[in-house]
């Protein structure tokens, strides 16, 4: 029979504060809970759980975990035709991703006349880990990724659809038509960014950001035209067609785009 000092000790135990990891890949921050109070917890927040369970509600058939699929199925193996998009997820994905984020965020560095040194000053990250995130050989966290592109006067929304692709994540669905149409302008804002090195550039990139928006009716009513927009920015097309056909579907939806020759009750400005 257990003693009361028995008793006692076990009640000490069960109460130690453990650290654990967020178990949701977006996040992935410590936080603290005690041992034996409960369900253990694996996400920090209610957040992180609820954004966990909205990727594994969208997450395809095929990529979901079942205990019976030990083997694959029947005519999905080598030579079976069926082909996952170039860009649409796995480690290609992933390192195109980081590439193009990593050349994203030296184009931003160079822009904003910054040092190295500096800008680990101001976000208090180390010049070495510094230099890796800049050279897209660490994808950081959001905070993190968004704190840098910040401190080097940058647009962190032009830069989320990059960081996303890095840490193989879905496009997230946009809550507003607004929402598509401005993820799709911050995509390619990010791409442009992306594929035009060295400091020199500044001007050609504001001037071709100006020129898309114009365009961007267009670029809504063809995927061809959209897709070798993308292609020509270095990325593959495949990759972001569900952001254009929630854009597209958005806008669809919506008051009809007019072209930048129409005013606004879409008569023919002359």
């Amino acid at each position: 029979m257990a003693t009361t000092a028995d008793r006692q000790g076990s009640k000490k135990g069960a109460g130690k504060a453990v650290y654990r990891k967020c178990a949701f890949q977006g996040c992935g921050r410590r936080f603290r809970q005690r041992e034996g109070t409960g369900r253990p917890r694996v996400y920090c927040q209610i957040a992180c759980r609820r954004r966990a369970q909205y990727w594994r509600d969208r997450a395809p058939e095929a990529d979901r975990p079942s205990s019976s699929s030990l083997s694959p199925p029947p005519g999905s193996g080598p030579g079976s035709g069926a082909v996952r998009p170039r860009g649409a997820g796995g480690r290609a994905g992933k390192r195109d991703g980081r590439r193009l984020l990593g050349q994203a965020l030296r184009n931003l560095f160079w822009f904003s006349g910054l040092t190295v040194r500096e800008v680990g000053h101001l976000t208090r990250i180390r010049p070495g880990r510094l230099r890796a995130i800049l050279d897209g050989e660490v994808v950081p966290t959001w905070p993190t990724a968004f704190m840098v592109v910040t401190v080097m006067r940058g647009s962190p929304d032009d830069v989320r659809g990059l960081w996303e692709w890095a840490r193989g994540h879905r496009p997230p669905y946009p809550a507003s038509r607004d929402g598509a149409m401005d993820r799709l302008r911050a995509a390619l804002r990010g791409l442009r960014l992306a594929s035009q090195p060295g400091p020199v550039a500044r001007g050609e990139t504001d001037a071709r950001l100006a020129q898309e928006e114009r365009d961007l009716p267009g670029i809504l009513e063809d995927w061809e035209q959209a897709r070798e927009l993308i292609e020509h920015l270095g990325a593959p097309a495949e990759r972001f067609r569900p952001l254009w056909e929630q854009a597209r579907h958005s806008a669809l939806s919506g008051p009809a785009l007019l072209s930048p020759r129409e005013d606004g009750e879409g008569a023919r400005v002359g």
